[in-house]
């Protein structure tokens, strides 16, 4: 039993949102976006948060509800068997909803919704058997495929049957009316089926570490151990034995209270008029001997040295956290409930190869019997296996914009535009898991991304923003350089921009060279020619300019596109002017005169800083910094 989306009106940062939701979901965007709004909202769902305020409805408006409406699905059969009044096409669809009373307060409501065919909603909402027999007998009238029945289950079963054989279309989703399965019994009844883990940006662990009701660490024991252990009678025999040795200690110890007690007879023989005694002993109460279960309590180390766990580094602890939570997933999932996780910077405290090993885990909990939801600032936890749960936050005006995407839809849009299409979905994944590594993730954490055909364009343009000091702005900017190895990867890593709407610029090669090389010789670059003006005309429709359908005669510079007349390393080459071969010397001094160094970064750094002392301040260039920075 899984999320497949969650629906949020009026709760703090977000007005109104619908997500979609997979097995490993990246919330990402900067601070304050609203990301920790949706796994709050899941709190709220599952009874985490359970005092409310104003400050929870969105810009405080407290005249609408607050609605967390969560869909679930992927439902054992005993969900369905227990939901069966709510389950409608292997869908449970429960709205939890929080409202100002008249007095002030805020109460917070569940309701299932399930889909129904309208005209039966009347006897759905007719209290007591006559009535509803009424509303029957006239709903077999005007639909005679339901079935007869004699008593009020057998024709609610009637109906149920009928109207779930009717197509959806024909039916609406409808709250119940009543609260889900009561006040309380609706969250103990999910309790058998989903597991809510929330773990904050800090979270003590130390809370983990005993065994406890309410701790995964004794839901973990009482699993895989207490279940298998029976010493209750071992227990109770050696309380009686303690408490009869406690008795014996006490009858033994008689003397020491006989003193005080005859002089406080005397002092109470004395105060009153009639017969009166006292008599002091050591009260024997059954409950002075405790003899408790054992519960466990872990103890870390680290290097050799041993303590609990609070004393150990945060790092640690939210490891030893997940670890819990990996084994008591793995213990008896066929009964346990699924896990699902909710997760704020799982990469806080983490040293970068710990990161990432710590995100290897989560997708692995995510593709077992676990549903996992992160908040993140770190590339370690996207990944092109989890594409679609990629959701990405803005909060530029109060209110959360979630910008999402698909890898059916990225993979449509990429064949649309060329002509030799990826022929398979395997085919386009590998071809963007080559795309979406750590260092490209960058572009899902960034404000405006630069994407560059090859390194020879990343290295010219590194080289002005240091020369020209501008670096400082290009970075104030939030600006990433993605390097993509190509155009056609370039054309992809261009539709994932677009599609989660990240501000881009695109520099590539046209490549005209071909043109002048297709006249010298036709059919050795016949192909290659007609391949780099389809992929040049592919860019350019992908950034909303009009095909050429040939070579271009100039540079191309549009506001959101630099395309080289033939490649950045000619272009440089006018810049450099008649010195050029004084540049290209500084260059090659730099690498050590290596074979093939044009491409060099440092090459390249070498060559535009000795024509930068000479004078040369790279206007091309400086034009393209000016378009990407406005």
């Amino acid at each position: 039993m899984r999320i497949k989306q969650i629906h949020i009106e009026n709760f703090r940062s977000i007005k109104k949102s619908t997500i979609d939701c997979v097995r490993f979901s990246s919330f990402v965007g900067p601070n304050g976006a609203g990301k920790s709004t949706v796994l709050n909202a899941l709190n709220l769902f599952f009874g985490e948060i359970s005092n409310f305020s104003e400050e929870d409805f969105h810009q405080r408006d407290d005249s609408l509800p607050i609605v967390v409406k969560i869909t679930f699905h992927e439902l054992s059969d005993e969900a369905i068997e227990e939901f069966s009044h709510y389950v409608r096409s292997g869908l449970l669809v429960v709205q939890a909803e929080v409202a100002k009373e008249p007095d002030g307060t805020f109460k917070k409501t569940v309701r299932g919704e399930r889909l129904v065919f309208p005209p039966f909603k009347s006897f759905f909402e007719t209290s007591g058997a006559s009535p509803r027999k009424q509303v029957f007998d006239k709903l077999r009238e005007d639909h005679p495929g339901i079935e007869s029945a004699t008593n009020d289950g057998a024709r609610e079963a009637a109906l149920l049957t009928y109207e779930e054989a009717l197509p959806d279309e024909e039916k609406e989703l409808t709250p119940s009316g009543a609260e889900f399965f009561g006040v309380s019994k609706g969250a103990h009844k999910f309790q058998r089926h989903v597991s809510w883990v929330y773990i904050p940006a800090v979270k003590e662990a130390a809370t983990e570490s005993e065994e406890g009701k309410s701790s995964h660490l004794g839901k973990l024991i009482q699993h895989t151990i207490r279940s298998q252990m029976d010493y209750d009678a071992e227990l109770e025999r050696i309380r009686k034995e303690a408490f009869k040795a406690y008795s014996g200690l006490l009858d033994s110890q008689r003397k020491h209270l006989e003193g005080l007690e005859s002089r406080l007879a005397d002092r109470l023989q004395s105060a009153v008029m009639t017969d009166a005694g006292l008599e002091l002993a050591w009260k024997q109460d059954e409950k002075s001997i405790s003899v408790d279960a054992p519960t466990a309590q872990v103890m870390l180390s680290e290097r050799g040295y041993s303590d609990r766990v609070e004393k150990f580094g945060h790092g640690l602890q939210r490891s030893f956290l997940l670890v819990i939570l990996q084994e008591l997933m793995a213990v008896d999932s066929t009964v346990s409930p699924t896990l699902i996780l909710g997760c704020e910077e799982p990469e806080l405290y983490q040293h970068p190869p710990q990161a990432r090993h710590l995100a290897e885990i989560l997708m692995e909990l995510s593709e077992a019997d676990a549903q996992v939801f992160v908040t993140t600032h770190s590339p370690y936890f996207i990944d092109v296996d989890y594409f679609d749960g990629i959701k990405m936050f803005r909060n530029d005006s109060g209110s959360v914009e979630i910008s999402k995407s698909s890898f059916e839809c990225v993979l449509k849009e990429y064949n649309k535009a060329f002509n030799k299409k990826l022929q398979n979905e395997d085919q386009a994944r590998t071809k963007l898991a080559i795309q979406i590594q750590p260092k490209f993730n960058e572009i899902f954490f960034a404000e405006r991304v630069v994407l560059v055909e090859g390194i020879s364009d990343l290295a010219c343009i590194e080289a002005y923003l240091r020369l020209s000091d501008k670096k400082r702005d290009f970075q104030k900017s939030g600006s990433f350089i993605v390097v993509c190895e190509g155009k056609s990867s370039l054309a992809l890593m261009l539709l994932v921009a677009k599609s989660f709407g990240i501000q881009h610029h695109v520099i590539f090669d046209c490549d005209a060279v071909y043109k002048s090389l297709l006249e010298k010789d036709a059919a050795k670059y016949k192909r290659a020619h007609d391949e780099h003006i389809r992929d040049n005309d592919a860019i350019l429709a992908l950034t909303g300019h009009e095909k050429m359908e040939s070579f271009p005669d100039s540079h191309i510079i549009k506001d959101n596109l630099t395309a080289w007349h033939f490649d950045i390393e000619r272009m440089l080459e006018e810049e450099f002017g008649a010195k050029k071969e004084n540049y290209y010397q500084a260059g090659r001094d730099a690498v050590g005169n290596l074979g093939g160094t044009k491409k060099h970064p440092l090459f390249v750094a070498a060559c535009m800083s000795a024509a930068w002392d000479d004078g040369v301040r790279f206007e091309t260039l400086g034009s393209l910094i000016d378009r990407v920075l406005a």
